[in-house]
Parts: structure tokens; sequence; C-alpha cells
């Protein structure tokens, strides 16, 4: 069994567990921790007048590439609806540009104040507009479906879940042609403050 799948197993094992000890009466509490996520989306849109930037550097292990992702979010009157843009800078095959830019809508299904618990699901329409042949891109419309969660355990603890995955329908092919590509994702981060 990997690491990774030791650390799942050990993470939901341990959840009920760790938030049945750090319940605190809601007299005592003060408003809960609502910290953005470096690692996975959370489940909190913008409030109404509110714009957020986003930015994302990922690096490869080889050192041979690196993706910049800048995302800029936009509260529709109020925290329900939130529109955003993310642009991605791409380097691969030794030159750099634009990849496929995605156009977001998240819709905050629920929001619990007092607690921090929050959900809301984002579809994204993925346009063509990097270079497939520079390895920028895919040349092909795609979907994007995101189902992000976040919990607050305690008023100093919050983690993000989420679960998602892409469509693309004729996506070009490293070695020539169409193919439609699939694929599923996975994460979870805890973010924290002191008392």
């Amino acid at each position: 069994m990997s690491v990774r799948s030791v650390a799942t197993v050990a993470m939901c094992t341990l959840a009920p567990v760790l938030h049945a000890q750090m319940t605190v009466p809601s007299s005592a509490a003060r408003p809960p921790v609502r910290d953005n996520s470096f690692l996975v989306e959370e489940a909190y849109n913008q409030e109404a007048r509110v714009v957020q930037h986003v930015s994302v550097l990922s690096v490869t292990r080889d050192g041979d590439g690196w993706e910049y992702g800048f995302t800029q979010e936009w509260p529709v009157r109020s925290q329900r609806h939130q529109l955003s843009v993310t642009v991605p800078i791409v380097n691969a095959a030794e030159a750099t540009g634009v990849g496929d830019v995605a156009l977001n809508y998240r819709y905050q299904l629920a929001f619990d104040d007092a607690s921090g618990d929050a959900v809301a699901p984002r579809l994204s329409l993925v346009l063509p507009t990097g270079d497939a042949e520079q390895g920028r891109g895919t040349s092909s419309l795609g979907l994007q479906v995101n189902l992000p969660l976040s919990w607050g355990w305690h008023r100093t603890l919050v983690t993000h879940w989420n679960v998602g995955g892409a469509w693309t329908p004729s996506a070009r092919a490293p070695l020539g042609g169409r193919v439609s590509t699939r694929d599923v994702t996975a994460g979870a981060s805890a973010n924290s403050v002191g008392k």
C-alpha cells in the first residue's frame, strides 16, 4: 500500500474522532476560520462586491516545464453565484504561451456561517486556446466539474475536500488523430490558525 493510500485511510478514519473532540459549545466559539486552501479548491464563493485573484505555479518533477495559472473570481449579485476565468501560461516543448482557458461557474449550494461548512459545485467550459502542437492545449472544447466541500471542524481548523472530473471529447493525440479523454480528480487539505 502506498504512502498516499495510508494517509488517505488514516485521515478518513481519524476525521470523525478529531471532529468530536474539537467541538466547542457555541457560546464559547469565535467565528470559524475560513482560509483559502493552497492545495485544493475551497467551497467559499466570493462575497458581493469582492473580487479574488488566485495564482498557482506548478513545476514538473524533472524541471523540464512549468505552468502558471491565474484565476479571477467575481460574485454575481450575491455570494450564491460566482463567475471566474482561469488563464494558464504553459512552458512546454521549450516554448511558452497561453494554454486552454477555462470559464467557470460556481453555485453556493450550502453555507453555514456559524460552522464554516460549505458546498459549492463548479462547472467549467474549457476553450481550446492553447497550441496543441506545442503541448499547451488539446485543440478541443472540454468540460470540467468539481465538487468542493469545506468543513469547519473547529474555530481554528477547516478542511477542504474535492472530487471532480474532466471530459475532452476530441483532444488531439500526441501521435496524431483525435481521442476522447476523461480524468477524475480528488484532493484534500487542512488550514489552521492559532487560538
